[in-house]
């Protein structure tokens, strides 16, 4: 799921005022000096009518381009040229432009350049306190960020785990300062739990979601239940408390040492991209296989748990679309098959090369717009 983002949205509040009043009084000396220009000059009235005509006209233009109402400029520059003539007749025959003509023309032009000085004045103020307030929430919005990809780093942090029966290497890279991508590996004894999981959406929102899966998570893998318990319970969970319109989806794997005999695994899907395996023997892929639907989707689903055996170099990839999703310069996504090509050909490459490879594979395709994670796990 890809959201929107609207960016440089429009001024709100008390921020939209300011800006606004910024442009009337930066304008407004246009009003005032077309009088102290005239011979003789006009008086404080006629000043003081201009200004405000020349404020208003400002307010317009800096509408349209604050609220991007384009459409608008054809029918302003055509009353911006016709409106003049009309408004200063019906002043001149309301007779205000005559309000303190007894003034001297050396004072009408005092008042004038006072009143043109002033208005300059007071616009540069207003244009520095609108600047003010967009650097507080510029700063405050870098703080926010900032706190984001902080708890995000502590949430999913880059994953080396050697054990005496695998080795895990795994990162997710977040396409903003906090992703809904989740990794995490759980060691029991002689137990090793590895899961992914992709809430739908990226950001904080989905990062919130991503947090409260892996607290449920670790709780529930304490103790040695199957996973098919685990996917109904995370399921029953996010139906309750994300909101309409979101999911999850998952992978899980467990491996369990096996003296004397191969290693055992056991995995899980809720509407995830398939778990590649790969053998270096042959290099040929397998795909474990998703048959059910993605976590909090509303339907009363059955998650099920299947076993196999593996042998020693046997290797596990786990992904999440942002990486098959990513988008070329020929218009076409990476996709699953390119990433299975690349994952038999450097199957015989340690693993930290092998799992830096894919993700520059995807790098190099296209430019990220999706949470990327990229989990591998190696059989000893």
């Amino acid at each position: 799921m890809k959201e929107r983002i609207l960016r440089n949205p429009p001024p709100q509040g008390w921020r939209l005022v300011v800006v606004l009043a910024g442009a009337f009084c930066s304008f407004a000396p246009v009003g005032t000096l077309m009088w102290m220009v005239s011979h003789p000059p006009g008086t404080w009235m006629a000043g003081l009518l201009g200004a405000i005509y020349s404020g208003l006209i400002a307010i317009c233009w800096a509408s349209i381009f604050i609220f991007r109402k384009f459409w608008y400029l054809v029918p302003l520059i055509i009353c911006q040229g016709t409106l003049p003539p009309l408004f200063f007749m019906w002043s001149a025959r309301a007779q205000l432009l005559n309000v303190g003509s007894s003034v001297s023309p050396q004072g009408r032009l005092l008042t004038l350049a006072i009143m043109t000085l002033a208005f300059i004045i007071l616009g540069y103020f207003l244009i520095i306190r609108y600047t003010e307030l967009q650097e507080r929430d510029a700063t405050r919005h870098r703080t926010e960020l900032d706190l984001a990809a902080g708890i995000h780093r502590t949430l999913v942090p880059a994953i080396d785990v050697s054990t005496p029966t695998v080795h895990i290497i795994g990162r997710s890279v977040p396409s903003s300062q906090m992703g809904g991508d989740l990794i995490d590996v759980v060691t029991e004894g002689a137990r090793v739990d590895v899961y992914l999981a992709d809430v739908s959406g990226h950001g904080v929102k989905a990062g919130v979601v991503m947090a409260m899966v892996k607290a449920a998570i670790r709780m529930r893998l304490r103790n040695a239940s199957g996973f098919g318990g685990l996917l109904a319970d995370l399921d029953a969970v996010l139906q309750q408390t994300i909101e309409p319109g979101m999911f999850a989806t998952f992978a899980c794997m467990r491996f369990t040492a096996n003296p004397g005999g191969p290693t055992r695994a056991s995995f899980a899907l809720a509407g995830h991209l398939p778990i590649l395996l790969c053998s270096p023997q042959n290099r040929t892929i397998r795909d474990l296989p998703n048959d059910a639907l993605p976590l909090g989707v509303g339907e009363d689903e059955i998650y099920s748990e299947q076993d196999l055996l593996c042998q020693s170099g046997d290797t596990f990839l786990l992904l999440t679309d942002g990486l098959t999703e990513v988008m070329g310069a020929d218009g076409r996504q990476m996709g699953l098959e390119r990433i299975r090509a690349r994952f038999a050909e450097l199957i015989d490459r340690p693993l930290p090369e092998l799992h830096q490879s894919l993700l520059d594979m995807a790098r190099n395709h296209g430019k990220q717009i999706d949470d990327q994670t990229l989990l591998l796990v190696r059989v000893n």
